[in-house]
């Protein structure tokens, strides 16, 4: 499962039952508490039999790390201390103006992207960790 942080949402996505393709999957409204969130996700991970989640690592375009990748950070640390499913972070430089531009693409009405941006944001995240597993192997 990717996990795309937002300000004001958090976007999901899994892979197919054959762990091929990365599917879009939920939007969540962000909650107060960070521990909430953690909670809820991990909750629809065991429901989705997710064996490892993927949180998107927000650089900037230099490659360094700011406010957003340290919090980031500190999600994935406090996740897996939650879970005894590995939690990577993977690089999502762009991912949110390239999902923008995918939904546009294809049609999908200003209003109506605002629902999904999160969701195809984190598809782009944990299909790009997949096809650097598989260039690894």
């Amino acid at each position: 499962m990717a996990v795309d942080l937002g300000s004001k949402r958090v976007g999901l996505a899994i892979t197919d039952d054959g762990g091929r393709i990365a599917l879009p999957f939920m939007t969540l409204s962000k909650e107060r508490k960070r521990s909430d969130r953690i909670r809820r996700i991990l909750r629809l991970g065991e429901q989705n039999s997710v064996s490892q989640y993927v949180i998107g690592l927000p650089l900037r375009m230099n490659g360094d790390e700011g406010p957003e990748a340290s919090a980031a950070r500190a999600f994935a640390v406090q996740m897996q201390s939650k879970t005894q499913h590995a939690v990577v972070l993977h690089d999502e430089t762009c991912t949110t103006t390239e999902a923008q531009e995918k939904l546009t693409e294809s049609g999908v009405p200003q209003e109506r992207q605002r629902e999904m941006i999160d969701q195809v944001a984190a598809v782009l995240i944990l299909q790009s960790w997949m096809t650097r597993q598989e260039q690894q192997r």
